[in-house]
């Protein structure tokens, strides 16, 4: 009998275009409408993983992400939290204190952002995981703005080359800054760029610096990287 029914429910509804739940009256507007006053719509759940694993999803797509306990849609910028309306993003800032020696300064030798996950001012976990020391994984395809800036508390005098590059799977792609700094005194002294490059889902992005000073460690005072998936 439960079957008889439900047959002649998807029939009429396949007759007229309209389904209805609880209701002999669907709107007219509406392919499926749904009403009680003590159940609830259950969309799919299923894990971050599994969401992101989803081929080809069509945008207006939702499930219940259970690794974020939140509703999910997707979109043409990929999958997106019901809740937040920008564009996804992280955010990884450090200020540091005096005297840490942080900066590596080998001649023309690259060094990663000395940032990690703790540093995460804010972060859209569905879309990126800090994988190490200015690593960044990516969760979708799609084009993603890098912006990264470092400075250091104590800049000795004289012409120091600086470059900040982004590295994508281990290979270098672009460079954020690049250039000659010339100091008549020691001082801070930093720099900042921004890049959009193309990425695909689960590419590692990387910060990197050069701050040429024969290899003797200078202070750090703030490194930053943020990151937002512009489609």
């Amino acid at each position: 009998m439960k079957g008889f029914l439900m047959f002649l429910l998807l029939t009429s509804g396949w007759m007229s275009a309209q389904v209805g739940i609880g209701t002999t009256t669907p709107s007219s507007s509406a392919i499926l409408q749904l009403e009680s006053t003590d159940k609830t719509f259950v969309p799919p759940r299923m894990t971050n993983a599994q969401m992101v694993a989803i081929a080809s999803p069509l945008n207006g797509s939702m499930v219940y992400n259970t690794t974020y306990n939140a509703m999910f849609v997707r979109t043409s910028n990929g999958w997106k939290n019901f809740f937040e309306t920008s564009n996804a993003s992280i955010v990884l800032n450090k200020t540091f204190s005096s005297g840490n020696n942080v900066v590596a300064t080998a001649n023309n030798t690259y060094a990663n952002f000395p940032l990690a996950s703790t540093d995460a001012m804010t972060i859209d976990n569905a879309i990126y995981t800090v994988t190490g020391a200015g690593k960044i994984k990516v969760a979708e395809n799609g084009v993603y703005m890098i912006t990264a800036s470092f400075s250091v508390s104590n800049m000795p005098t004289g012409v120091r080359k600086y470059v900040i590059a982004v590295y994508q799977n281990s290979n270098i792609v672009g460079y954020l800054s690049r250039g000659t700094a010339n100091l008549e005194s020691t001082d801070e002294w930093g720099t900042s760029g921004s890049l959009s490059i193309s990425a695909a889902q689960n590419d590692i992005i990387e910060l990197k610096y050069v701050l040429n000073n024969a290899g003797a460690t200078l202070d750090a005072k703030i490194f930053n990287i943020g990151i937002t998936k512009l489609k």
